[in-house]
């Protein structure tokens, strides 16, 4: 498949990942900035490679045509959130309904 093709697949994924790092960094600063306790830790995200895509796929039997139209494959993108306590993970829930 072409870079270009790749492109226009996976560049929707890498600016919604962006753009929710920075708002669940700026909670954080929020937080901070306030002097109270931030319930997350810290955040993390990324983009699933190429290659690991298409390992996936191979793996699934799905193919690349099928993938810019399949539900079978949920993983490309992915935050982590990290949380000091169990009690914090409903906090963030709650922060992220609000919002």
């Amino acid at each position: 498949m072409e870079i270009q093709l790749w492109k226009e697949i996976l560049t929707p994924y890498e600016l919604a990942v962006e753009e929710l790092l920075v708002k669940f960094n700026h909670i954080i600063k929020e937080h901070n900035a306030r002097g109270i306790y931030s319930p997350i830790e810290t955040v993390s995200g990324r983009v699933k490679s190429i290659s690991s895509i298409l390992e996936k796929c191979r793996k699934k039997n799905i193919s690349i045509e099928q993938l810019t139209r399949s539900d079978k494959v949920e993983d490309i993108a992915g935050l982590r959130i990290i949380c000091r306590f169990v009690e914090d993970i409903y906090r963030v829930v709650e922060i992220i309904k609000s919002r």
